[in-house]
Order: C-alpha cells, then sequence, then structure tokens
C-alpha cells in the first residue's frame, strides 16, 4: 500500500511539473490528451492492486515453506510439495474468511478442519519425524 501511495504521488507530481514546465517554455500542449493518459495510468494502478492481493497468498506460503525448508532441510521435491500445500491453505483461509465474514463460530470451525488438514497433508508429504522437528523447532521459536 505505500509502495502504491508514493508511485501514485510521484506519478501526480511528475505530471504536474510537466504542465508547468510546457507553461514556461510556451509550448502548445493537449491537456486533455494528457489528463486522458493519466487517467488511464490511474485505472492501470487500481487495478494492479488486485495483482498485488493475489500474490499476498503466495508470498505467505512462500514464507512458511522457506522456514520450513532450513528448519528441516528440505529437498526441491519437498519445499515444492510444502509450497503447495501451504498455498492453498492460505486460499482456503481467505475463502472461509470471506464466506463466514458473520458467523464467527462457523468461521472457526471451518479454519480449524482447514487446520487439520493442513497436518495430514504435511503429515503425508514429509513424514511423522520431520513433523516432530517442525513442531520442536515452532515451540522453541
Amino acid at each position: 500500500m505505500k509502495n502504491e501511495f508514493w508511485l501514485i504521488y510521484i506519478i501526480i507530481w511528475v505530471f504536474f511539473k510537466h504542465i508547468n514546465l510546457f507553461y514556461y517554455l510556451n509550448l502548445k500542449i493537449n491537456l486533455k490528451f494528457m489528463f486522458k493518459n493519466l487517467f488511464v495510468v490511474l485505472l492501470i494502478m487500481a487495478s494492479s492492486s488486485s495483482i498485488i492481493a493475489q500474490s499476498f497468498e503466495e508470498n505467505q506460503a512462500l514464507e512458511v515453506t522457506d522456514q520450513m525448508t532450513i528448519a528441516l532441510s528440505l529437498t526441491e521435491v519437498e519445499k515444492e510439495k510444502v509450497y503447495k500445500i501451504h498455498l492453498k491453505r492460505f486460499q482456503d483461509v481467505i475463502q472461509i474468511r470471506k464466506q463466514y465474514l458473520d458467523e464467527p463460530e462457523l468461521r472457526n470451525a471451518e479454519l480449524k478442519k482447514v487446520f487439520n488438514r493442513l497436518y495430514g497433508k504435511l503429515k503425508a508429504a514429509l513424514g511423522e519425524e520431520k513433523m516432530r522437528q517442525w513442531a520442536t523447532y515452532k515451540q522453541n521459536n
């Protein structure tokens, strides 16, 4: 969000700087054309926020996967499996939070089911021993 704010600020600043520059140089400019371009740029930036939101769960899945890779010394194959499992988990959590927005008890029950499925999938992908190591790591950190 901060990056978008600064990006918008810089674009607007450059836009008005150009208007002043053209005014001082006494050049004829087409303001209508410039405002259309500014509108298009702002529209693109507004749509880019949805792209950033889509990558949020990917970033979180990657962060947890990297943490598990370091703690458990995972292979590339295991790392890929763990990433896919966590990505699905974060996507499910966001969907559940949207779906059960007004029903906190039902939402918590569904989130608990997602957590239980997560544990089962991770246990199947990594094995019992690595899951114990992960639990120990999480308790200590």
